[in-house]
């Protein structure tokens, strides 16, 4: 088969809806607090807000050391923050022989996409709380931190921070949150049903392709977005 003389196409859910920023990533921030003082953090931590400013697209998170860093193509390393302080270049130095790092699942997640903003802030906020916290004596390895007889590892706090994250995305209330304040985290876009008629005119087939359940992708898209302007 040719790809060629296929007639169907294939759309993810951004192509007809836009979220909100920064909206949505507080709201998923604030989820992603309440779920780990849950799961027995701090209360304390409640106090972090969310700040669009803070992060950035990109940035590796290196959770042997805590460190968020801004890296080249190459793996060399450009900027280095632990927590909300920035690394001086000694620093840098004494952790990263050459100043370089490889990539690897097993030291590295690249925290590259839209979702991982609200996460970016919320390891940073969690390493500058738990570095500054009276109780807590960092260790002589620089991998973590001890209060009494509980150990901190970056790395739990890291995977900690990950599975609030996803448990935000998928078992949380946010989506009846968003649904329920559509107006304000999701920005319709007047070309999507132009887009989706001139497909359809031109007798091609269209498949939406996303990861959302059925009752909140036909609500938000064709409820909200495209009801009153694709009637058909």
């Amino acid at each position: 088969m040719k790809v060629s003389n296929l007639s169907i196409n294939v759309l993810i859910i951004y192509h007809i809806l836009e979220y909100k920023s920064p909206d949505l990533e507080i709201l998923s921030f604030d989820l992603a607090v309440q779920r780990l003082i849950d799961i027995g953090y701090p209360e304390e931590i409640r106090k972090f807000k969310y700040d669009p400013i803070f992060p950035v697209r990109g940035l590796w998170f290196d959770y042997s050391y805590g460190n968020l860093l801004k890296v080249d193509g190459f793996g060399n390393i450009l900027v280095g923050m632990h927590g909300f302080k920035f690394l001086k270049a000694a620093e840098i130095e004494e952790i990263y022989p050459n100043r370089y790092l490889q990539l690897s699942e097993s030291r590295v997640f690249v925290l590259n996409t839209l979702f991982n903003l609200p996460e970016t802030h919320l390891l940073a906020y969690l390493i500058d709380f738990f570095d500054n916290h009276p109780e807590y004596t960092p260790l002589e390895d620089k991998t973590g931190l001890r209060g009494g007889d509980v150990l901190m590892s970056y790395k739990s706090i890291f995977y900690d921070c990950r599975s609030a994250l996803d448990w935000v995305h998928l078992e949380s209330n946010m989506k009846e949150i968003i649904l329920e304040n559509m107006e304000k985290y999701v920005m319709p876009d007047d070309r999507a049903p132009l887009l989706l008629r001139q497909l359809r005119e031109a007798g091609r087939q269209t498949f939406l392709l996303t990861n959302s359940d059925y009752g909140y992708t036909d609500v938000i898209n064709f409820d909200f977005i495209l009801g009153t302007l694709l009637p058909n």
